[in-house]
C-alpha cells in the first residue's frame, strides 16, 4: 500500500498530467495541502521533497515550491495506483466498503451451488476432463445457450458459448477477436474492468457520454463513427455501470442502426443485464443486431456469488477466431463439477427465481441508501435514482477532488470509488461511486454521515 506522502505525490502529478498545474506555477502551501488531505505538515513536506528529488518541483527560499516540468516531460511512477489503493483497502478487515459492486453479497446462491457440486462429486460425475472442456462444460454451455435463446428465429447453440475463467478473460478474448488496432467506442462513465482490458491491448478509448436518466448521446456517437479507425464498440445490454441508467429501447435501436451502417461490430456487456428494476424486461442490442456482428460477454458471479467466478462469451460470427484466441493465450478453466452445477441451477429454474428475488432486494437497498444520501449529503451534491444495478453515481461539488476524499475517508475506515477510475481520460474528478450492495450489518449510516462531513470540509477548505 502507498505511504501517505505518496498519495500527495500522486495527486500533484495527476494535476500536472491533466494540465491543471503547469510549469512554474506555485504549489499550494504545506498548510493548505495538510488541511486538504487531513495529514500532518511534515508528511506534506516529505511529499514535496520527494518530488523535488525527482525534478518534478523545485523550491525557492522564503517563497515555496513550484512546478518544474510540463506534462509532456513528466515521468513519475506511483507507489500504488488509485485502483490498487481502492482494491486493497476495501478488502481490509473492519473497513466499510462502500465501493464493492457485488450484488450477490446481498443474496447469493453459494449454498445451493456447493450442495449441487457436492452431489455431482459424490455421484462420480466429476469425471476426467472430456473432449470440449477446454471451452467449458457441455451441460453449462447448453444451459447458457438455452437461456439466451429468446427468439427461435435467432437461436444460440452450445457451440456458440465459450466459458472462461473470469469476466476479464471473457472480455479480453472477445476484444482480441475484433481488435484491428486503432480505437474502441465505450460508454462514459465506464466500468474500470473494461478500461483496464482495453489498456492491455493498447487500444485508443473513445468515450460515448451517458446522460443520467436519459441514456446515450447519439450526436456524439454519430461524430465518433465518422472516424475510420474504429475496431468495435462495447455497449451495456441494459444498465450502464456506474450511473445505473437504463438505455431506452429507442436509443438502442438507433445506435444499433448507426453501428450496423458503419460496419462496426458490437460487444454487448451483459454483466448487469438481469439487474433492472422495471417490471418489463428491456430489449437488448442483440434484438437489433445480426448475431454475426455481435458478441455477448457476461459472468455468473454477480448473480450467483464469488464461487461462480467464470466468464462467458456468446459468439456466432467468428467462433474459429475466438477458439484460436483462447488456445493461443493459455486459456484454462477448472472445476468441471462446479461448471456442471451452475448449468443444473440454470436448467432447473433456480437461477431465474433467484434473480427475481435479488432484483427486489437490490431495489429495497437502493431506496434505503437513497434515504441516507438524502438525509446527510450537503448541498452541491447530486445524483439520480438508479434504474438498476448496485451503485449510486454521485456528483460532488466542483471543488472536491474524489481522490482526496478517498484518502481522507480511508483514515476513518471507509472506502469509496473515485470517479477517475471510470474514465480513460481522467474525467469525473468530482464524482464517486457508492454501492448499496454492501454489508449492511456494518454501520452504513455513520459512514454516509462521515462521507458527508468530509465533503463539507473539502468544500469549505481553501482552494488548491
Amino acid at each position: 500500500m502507498a505511504f501517505e506522502y505518496q498519495k500527495v505525490c500522486d495527486y500533484i502529478c495527476s494535476l500536472i498530467h491533466n494540465h491543471q498545474l503547469r510549469k512554474d506555477m506555485k504549489l499550494p502551501s504545506l498548510r493548505q495541502m495538510a488541511q486538504k488531505f487531513d495529514l500532518s505538515i511534515p508528511t506534506i513536506h516529505r511529499a514535496y521533497c520527494q518530488l523535488e528529488k525527482q525534478g518534478i518541483v523545485h523550491s525557492m527560499p522564503r517563497s515555496g515550491f513550484y512546478i518544474a516540468k510540463a506534462a509532456e516531460n513528466l515521468h513519475y511512477e506511483s507507489g500504488c495506483s488509485l485502483l490498487e489503493t481502492v482494491y486493497i483497502n476495501s478488502r481490509k478487515p473492519g473497513v466499510i466498503p462502500l465501493t464493492i459492486d457485488s450484488p450477490a453479497c446481498l443474496l447469493s446462491l453459494d449454498r445451493e451451488l456447493r450442495r449441487e457440486e457436492l452431489r455431482l462429486t459424490s455421484s462420480a460425475l466429476n469425471s476426467p476432463l472430456k473432449q470440449g472442456i477446454l471451452y467449458g462444460d457441455s451441460d453449462l454451455r447448453a444451459a447458457v445457450a438455452h437461456r439466451y435463446t429468446g427468439d427461435l428465429d435467432k437461436p444460440w447453440y452450445p457451440d456458440d458459448v465459450f466459458i472462461t475463467d473470469s469476466y476479464h478473460s471473457a472480455l479480453l478474448a472477445a476484444a482480441r477477436v475484433y481488435s484491428r488496432g486503432g480505437s474502441v467506442i465505450v460508454e462514459s462513465p465506464c466500468s474500470w474492468a473494461i478500461i483496464k482490458t482495453l489498456e492491455t491491448l493498447n487500444l485508443d478509448v473513445l468515450e460515448l457520454p451517458i446522460t443520467l436518466g436519459s441514456g446515450l448521446n447519439l450526436t456524439c456517437l454519430s461524430n465518433l463513427l465518422s472516424r475510420t479507425d474504429i475496431s468495435f464498440a462495447i455497449l451495456s445490454s441494459h444498465i450502464n455501470s456506474p450511473t445505473g441508467t437504463v438505455i431506452p429501447t429507442e436509443q438502442k435501436l438507433t445506435a444499433a442502426s448507426m453501428l450496423i451502417e458503419a460496419g462496426i461490430p458490437v460487444i454487448e456487456n451483459d454483466i448487469y443485464g438481469d439487474l433492472y428494476f422495471g417490471m418489463a424486461q428491456p430489449l437488448y442490442y442483440r434484438d437489433f443486431i445480426d448475431p454475426e456482428m455481435l458478441v455477448i460477454c457476461s459472468s455468473f458471479d454477480k448473480i450467483i456469488g464469488p464461487p461462480a467466478s467464470f466468464g462467458m462469451v456468446l459468439c456466432k460470427g467468428d467462433r474459429d477466431g475466438l477458439r484460436k484466441v483462447l488456445l493461443s493465450h493459455t486459456h484454462k478453466i477448472s472445476s468441471p463439477a462446479r461448471q456442471k452445477a451452475i448449468g443444473n441451477l440454470i436448467q432447473s429454474g433456480q437461477v431465474m427465481s433467484h434473480i427475481h428475488n435479488l432484483r427486489k432486494l437490490l431495489e429495497a437497498k437502493m431506496l434505503q441508501m437513497h434515504d441516507l444520501l438524502q438525509k446527510y449529503l450537503p448541498s452541491g451534491c447530486s445524483y439520480q435514482l438508479p434504474q438498476g444495478g448496485a451503485v449510486f453515481w454521485v456528483k460532488l461539488p466542483d471543488s472536491v477532488d474524489s481522490s482526496v476524499l478517498l484518502y481522507r475517508l480511508m483514515k476513518k475506515g471507509i472506502v469509496v470509488a473515485p470517479g477517475y477510475l471510470f474514465s480513460s481520460s481522467n474525467h469525473y474528478a468530482n464524482y464517486i461511486r457508492i454501492s448499496y450492495a454492501t454489508d449492511w450489518t456494518m454501520d452504513i449510516e455513520n459512514s454516509i454521515f462521515c462521507l458527508a462531513e468530509n465533503i463539507r470540509e473539502l468544500t469549505e477548505s481553501p482552494p488548491v
